[in-house]
């Protein structure tokens, strides 16, 4: 993650194969990310193979920036399902 975004929340769904993450950049503008877990060693769509590694975590959509925490809260509660359970 860049040192330029703060983690302001995070929630993993229930059977703990997504994840959801609210950022704020350091211009004061939030945006989220939700990212998919895939098993030990799995390749990803951009062909990343990493044997060693427990988890993999692959982004399966980015928001835009919203102005205000509220805002973008709002949009993620709409755009996915699972969140508003596992918020």
């Amino acid at each position: 993650m860049s040192p330029k975004l703060e983690l302001v929340e995070m929630a993993v769904s229930t059977d703990g194969l997504m994840r959801w993450q609210l950022l704020r950049r350091a211009d004061g503008f939030y945006l989220y990310n939700e990212a998919m877990s895939y098993a030990k060693g799995w390749d990803n769509d951009d062909g990343d193979h990493d044997p060693d590694a427990t988890e993999h975590w692959v982004s399966r959509r980015r928001s835009g920036l919203f102005g205000t925490l509220d805002a973008a809260l709002v949009d993620a509660m709409a755009e996915i399902p699972w969140l508003r359970s596992a918020r």
